[in-house]
């Protein structure tokens, strides 16, 4: 969390699916990340989007920063991280 390896510390699989517009992961893993941001069943309040950091996904030893705007949605009135 800003800067230390939250999930998947020893690495772990993953596809990347450019036909999607969601990411998933690991219950346990996106279940850290929900807990950090404190998301209520996948629920965060929207004012609260500004202040979160990018999620950084590495690669093959390359950066992946996912800024809180594509990895929180928003529904009518509600902000929601899928998981």
């Amino acid at each position: 969390w800003r800067g230390e390896v939250i999930g998947c510390p020893s690495g772990c699989s993953a596809i990347v699916d450019t036909g999607t517009s969601m990411l998933l992961g690991p219950s346990k893993e996106v279940a850290k990340i929900h807990s950090l941001i404190n998301a209520k069943h996948n629920v965060i309040p929207c004012n609260a989007r500004k202040a979160l950091p990018d999620i950084v996904f590495t690669i093959n030893n390359v950066d992946y920063p996912l800024p809180a705007r594509a990895y929180i949605g928003k529904v009518r009135v509600r902000c929601w991280m899928p998981g």
